[in-house]
């Protein structure tokens, strides 16, 4: 499996220059639409992604009994995650980068929460009261992206109405 996933690594490097083909943005200008066409990482990024849930489901089915291992393991996706961000800003704008970095910090928050409710803790009050704090940590990575897709909205709704 290795030879094949590298053989269409380099299959996709060389076909860089087809980026630039109007055809090519005809057809699937929206697969990079808000990403950075400088880097590697920009163009690549749903490709990153994709990679990124992979692992994270092939770790909590794999390691289902193994939940210290699990979160730790999250966390160094996470962190690799938010090092690509911040250096190589796989984004077209600030904003996006800013709260794709946001959306990986909390992630990382909820997963030191999550050490919080498993079986190291015996305190059933201190478990609850760490639920509801993973909850507002989920509430909050919701609003704070809902309210980016509102903001996006006006301004689009506004430009199109002068």
């Amino acid at each position: 499996m290795i030879p094949i996933v590298i053989a269409l690594l380099i299959k996709i490097i060389r076909g860089r220059d087809l980026l630039d083909n109007a055809i090519f943005k005809n057809r699937f200008g929206t697969l990079l639409d808000g990403l950075s066409e400088k880097g590697f990482f920009g163009i690549y990024w749903n490709i990153v992604i994709m990679l990124r849930w992979t692992l994270t489901v092939v770790i909590i089915v794999a390691l289902r009994d193994y939940y210290a291992i699990q979160i730790i393991l999250l966390m160094m996706i996470s962190l690799a995650v938010q090092m690509v961000l911040l250096h190589y800003k796989p984004f077209d704008g600030a904003v996006d980068n800013v709260l794709s970095l946001c959306n990986e910090i909390l992630i990382m928050i909820y997963l030191y929460l999550l050490i919080g409710i498993t079986d190291i803790n015996v305190d059933y009050e201190l478990r609850n009261l760490i639920g509801w704090c993973l909850l507002g940590v989920v509430l909050f990575s919701f609003a704070a992206n809902f309210l980016k897709m509102i903001a996006l909205f006006g301004i689009k709704y506004f430009r199109l109405l002068q």
